[in-house]
């Protein structure tokens, strides 16, 4: 049996773990981004919409959040949660660290939509306040979610990386931030092939989201529409 990338110290195929990697990869984007993005769709519509002392208490906890080192803040609510799932402690932790982009994000754009004609009328017949928001505005905003989805997708595998790097991520599951930290001794050793299949697996796949990205925002953003 060929081994393309190599085997590590336990004879384990490097390209075989890899693959395996790309489906812990999958979770931890697609789940961080799916509850940042949820959070921040809520808090930020509430925010911008109804205004108020609501948006007061909303601006204020993202301000606090924002104010706190991004990689203290991750580090921190992982630690806590060390004890658990490694996948459970990073979703927690990427969820509360990156819903405070999109949730700006949407109060922004809501703050320009709620003044609209067709809002004013939706609110004239009869409709809701609540109703008016999640029926009505929110939609219209959808089209920047799906942008920042993606990015909150490429910065969880990133993130990842590092922090199961650092000690404080996946602990038992082929991930590509463990085999990266597992493969660090070798290298001394001259057995520098054992991280190349994690990194360029790593590097293929932000690099193929960050094309998707531009090509998602060219195609939904108005603003990048000619």
């Amino acid at each position: 049996m060929k081994h393309w990338v190599g085997t590590d110290k336990l004879q384990r195929d490097i390209f075989a773990r890899v693959l395996i990697g790309v489906n812990i990869a999958f979770k931890i984007g697609f789940v961080t981004a799916f509850i940042a993005c949820l959070i921040g769709i809520i808090l930020g519509g509430l925010a911008g919409y109804f205004g108020g002392w609501i948006d007061l208490v909303v601006t204020w906890i993202y301000s606090v959040f924002s104010s706190i080192p991004y990689i203290v803040l991750v580090v921190l609510i992982a630690a806590i949660f060390q004890g658990t799932s490694g996948l459970t402690g990073l979703y927690v932790a990427f969820g509360l660290s990156f819903w405070i982009g999109p949730a700006r994000m949407v109060r922004g754009e809501i703050l320009k939509i709620k003044e609209l004609e067709y809002i004013e009328a939706a609110v004239a017949v009869g409709n809701s306040r609540l109703v008016v928001l999640f029926k009505h505005v929110l939609p219209n905003t959808m089209h920047l979610i799906f942008v920042y989805f993606s990015l909150l997708f490429i910065g969880a595998i990133k993130s990842e990386v590092v922090i199961t790097f650092l000690g404080l991520g996946v602990k038992s599951m082929p991930s590509w931030g463990l085999m990266i930290s597992n493969a660090i001794p070798d290298i001394g050793e001259g057995f520098w092939w054992r991280m190349i299949g994690a990194s360029v697996a790593l590097f293929g796949l932000v690099y193929a989201f960050n094309i998707f990205t531009d090509a998602l925002q060219d195609a939904l953003d108005p603003k990048h529409q000619t």
